[in-house]
């Protein structure tokens, strides 16, 4: 019996080799899946920081369906982000014209001409850059006996703004990881009391540091998406189509939810751990 996943997979395999087998066409195939789980994977993590910062307190249940609607309407607040920068900075000379339909439309030559080109030779490069990656990772290597931490330029400065030293985050990150993936979830979940538990029985570091190191790096219940202000931060930390935000969940893979009384911590495994 042909296992459910296999029959997936093979199905897949089919839907590939019934297009031209060319590497321009592979190519082309892979930009636009990636493009589409880029979209999609950036939609859901804006969805998480939202949440974060400002839980619901609705009852009707959330199901596939207003999950789909929620990530459709974070895309289009991204996509329209974007279109308003281009215009506020002048990056281009985009036209917005009223459908027919009642929809905003907007004029495309600038994301033909200019993004594309880019997107599609900076994609070129990222496929080299795997199969380089790829050859580098799966290769026998050589493990360093002396495996001590190395003090780095960074240190002082990182030391000073946050209050603790970076290696005390790089240990505090690699026992939340080793807490996931020895979670039978796909995430892990508890109170923030466990969770400091759990992380001091794999870290030789004191507890005080621990949650300092979690609380600087987590995100948090600010009551209101655009509460940024108060808490140190600047109104494009929570902008969803920004980069390099303070309040993204890249720069924060840990986030601490309020549900009633109770903080819980939840932390989240990125796509991938280098």
């Amino acid at each position: 019996m042909i296992s459910p996943k296999l029959s997936e997979l093979k199905r897949s395999l089919k839907k590939y080799l019934s297009k031209k087998t060319s590497a321009r066409n592979i190519l082309e195939l892979l930009s636009n899946e990636n493009k589409l789980n880029v979209s999609t994977s950036l939609s859901i993590r804006c969805l998480i920081e939202h949440i974060v910062a400002e839980p619901s307190q609705g009852t009707q249940k959330f199901d596939l369906e207003s999950f789909d609607k929620a990530i459709a309407y974070m895309y289009n607040i991204i996509n329209w982000g974007f279109v308003s920068d281009d215009i506020s900075f002048k990056i281009a000379d985009v036209e917005i014209s009223y459908l027919e339909s009642g929809r905003l439309g907007t004029s495309k030559d600038f994301s033909n001409e200019i993004i594309q080109p880019f997107y599609d030779s900076k994609f070129s490069e990222d496929v080299k850059d795997s199969k380089d990656s790829f050859k580098k990772k799966f290769r026998k290597e050589k493990k360093e006996k002396n495996s001590d931490y190395q003090k780095t330029d960074l240190d002082d400065p990182f030391e000073k703004e946050f209050g603790f030293h970076i290696d005390d985050l790089f240990v505090v990150a690699e026992a939340a990881i080793q807490v996931a993936f020895e979670n039978k979830r796909s995430y892990y979940l508890d109170a923030l009391d466990n969770f400091v538990a759990e992380v001091l029985k794999r870290a030789k570091i004191t507890e005080e540091v621990a949650r300092k190191c979690i609380a600087t790096f987590s995100l948090i219940n600010r009551g209101k998406v655009e509460n940024v202000k108060e808490f140190g931060f600047k109104n494009p930390d929570f902008y969803p189509w920004r980069y390099n935000r303070a309040l993204s969940l890249v720069e924060n893979t840990l986030f601490l939810a309020q549900f009633q009384i109770y903080n819980v911590l939840c932390f989240v495994l990125q796509t991938h751990v280098e």
